[in-house]
């Protein structure tokens, strides 16, 4: 598989670095879109870049609701210039409807192409490693820093285990409710749980 990046903030990796984004649309079967929503990338894929999109190519959209224009898209999909859209993010949220998402070849989920057990997992952890931090640091005196002197901070071993315990059970009881509104049906895609502690697989 080739993949080809343009990033409108700063440089992309050379080897698969374009210089705008009508190069990868033109030669992409798959494309994606990824970046923040500023003024600039507003209506990012709009008609004129639509235009230039490889015929029966796929677009899909991760990053912000306001980077493709909803009518435009529309339009490309019915002239067959796209084959199909992807929708994980929406203008505004909660979504308002549009007649885009009526279209046979548009799939919609709601904002969560990023929620892996494993990126929950360690969402969790880095927020357990925040409260033991600052719990560590509440419980040590406080000692003036020399000038130009960065202070390590020093983690309470006991506290720091409880932390990454409490980010564990936490994402386990995610799992639960997850279980519970799927019906109980194992989602291939989420992967399986990750322990918080050794970031090892574990039996769901």
């Amino acid at each position: 598989m080739r993949t080809l990046v343009h990033d409108p903030f700063g440089p992309s990796p050379s080897e698969c670095a374009c210089v705008d984004l009508g190069e990868p649309a033109e030669s992409s079967d798959v494309f994606t879109l990824h970046a923040p929503l500023v003024e600039s990338t507003r209506h990012l894929v709009d008609e004129r870049l639509l235009s230039r999109v490889k015929p029966g190519a796929i677009l899909i959209n991760c990053g912000r609701g306001g980077l493709l224009d909803p009518d435009a898209t529309l339009a490309a999909l019915e002239s067959g210039r796209l084959s199909g859209v992807g929708l994980d993010v929406f203008d505004p949220e909660p979504a308002l409807h549009r007649s885009l998402f009526d279209h046979p070849d548009v799939v919609l989920t709601s904002h969560l192409m990023g929620v892996t057990r494993r990126a929950m997992t360690l969402t969790f952890v880095d927020a357990g490693r925040g409260v033991a931090d600052v719990l560590a640091a509440a419980r040590r005196p406080r000692s003036p820093t020399p000038t130009g002197a960065t202070e390590r901070p020093r983690h309470d071993h006991l506290t720091h285990e409880l932390a990454l315990a409490l980010a564990s059970e936490l994402a386990l009881e995610q799992d639960r409710r997850r279980a519970h509104l799927l019906g109980r049906v194992r989602s291939p895609r989420l992967g399986p749980p990750v322990d918080a502690r050794t970031g090892a697989e574990r039996d769901a």
